[in-house]
């Protein structure tokens, strides 16, 4: 399966590489949240699922999730991010993301809830 990481985090995001990487799994990771690179990740390598960092208050996750879903409305969209941050949980969700998990549960359970989570595209 073929993950597009959206996260601004370039240590966890080499994290999220290396544990999905020993599943199985590959991962492409974008730093920016420009309309540009998500297309081009896209069009690079089609993904079975986006997952997407919500908890960096100065990096503008709610626009990466929208040009998601303007550049492919059907892909399924793992957002993750602060347990207490209700208001982006909402928010992700409104914006289309398929689930919204704490970033401790992606943390504990990434493997099994990209797998679950990917069958979905």
């Amino acid at each position: 399966m073929h993950i597009l990481s959206l996260t601004p985090d370039l240590f966890f995001s080499t994290r999220i590489e290396s544990t999905l990487r020993q599943a199985g799994h590959t991962a492409h990771v974008v730093e920016q949240a420009s309309r540009d690179a998500i297309a081009a990740s896209l069009s690079a390598q089609p993904a079975d699922l986006a997952i997407i960092d919500i908890s960096a208050t100065w990096w503008p996750w709610a626009e990466a999730l929208t040009l998601l879903r303007e550049t492919d409305g059907a892909l399924p969209v793992l957002a993750f991010g602060s347990h207490v941050n209700v208001d982006a949980t909402k928010s992700a969700l409104a914006l289309g993301a398929s689930r919204v998990v704490a970033k401790s549960d992606f943390v504990r359970r990434m493997v099994t809830l990209v797998e679950r989570y990917g069958g979905e595209h």
